[in-house]
């Protein structure tokens, strides 16, 4: 983790589905970055590991990234 924020990203955004199978995981990795203080956007949605959320998730990544 540390290795990763040496040269911090300018965006860092997790985004998982409330019922994502993935989501125990995923909510450690964000309990730690928080806890280290290094800058990211967590986001957890309704549903799960579903095309819905993937479709949402990159719309609200790509209007970040060419905010």
């Amino acid at each position: 983790m540390e290795m990763q924020f040496q040269n911090p990203p300018e965006l860092y955004m997790i985004m998982i589905g409330k019922t994502d199978f993935f989501k125990p995981g995923i909510s450690n990795w964000d309990r730690k970055l928080t806890r280290k203080g290094y800058p990211h956007e967590f986001y957890l949605a309704p549903g799960g590991h579903e095309w819905y959320n993937w479709e949402d998730f990159s719309i609200q990544f790509m209007q970040r990234l060419w905010k």
